[in-house]
């Protein structure tokens, strides 16, 4: 299976925007990126794109950038990262009923309501602005 995740990031506030998920037991309550399956023949930027469009309801035209890939046995989940000088204006929940959070990075990176990847996936992401890492899990 392949997927992709994404984080915005907001640089005039240090804010990013998560999802509280609540479809999946694994990580249901949890807060994560946007995103979820690359369907049919789309390109994992495609995917991206319409993950954030669905998830969000946010058509805003936001540069993607591809930052990690996360190899695991069975499964590819391809993360993107974005950053703008003002977020958007999102609904407080989408259409599956997840609520859609906007909160300071630092207290995504330590907060323990977050997926466990993210404690090193969002500091990877946004404190150097070049990398791209391939890691397994």
């Amino acid at each position: 299976m392949k997927y992709v995740v994404g984080f915005l990031f907001c640089r005039n506030t240090n804010q990013i925007v998560l999802l509280r998920k609540n479809t999946q037991d694994w990580q249901h309550d949890m807060l994560n990126g946007i995103g979820g399956k690359i369907e049919g023949n789309e390109t994992c930027l495609d995917a991206m794109k319409r993950e954030w469009k669905e998830e969000t309801q946010d058509d805003t035209d936001i540069e993607w950038f591809q930052f990690a890939n996360l190899l695991g046995k069975t499964s590819v989940v391809y993360c993107f990262k974005a950053e703008v000088d003002t977020l958007p204006i999102l609904p407080s929940e989408n259409d599956v009923g997840e609520e859609i959070i906007i909160m300071d990075l630092d207290d995504a990176i330590q907060s323990s309501f977050v997926v466990n990847n993210l404690t090193w996936l969002l500091p990877l992401a946004f404190n150097d602005r070049n990398v791209k890492v391939v890691a397994s899990f």
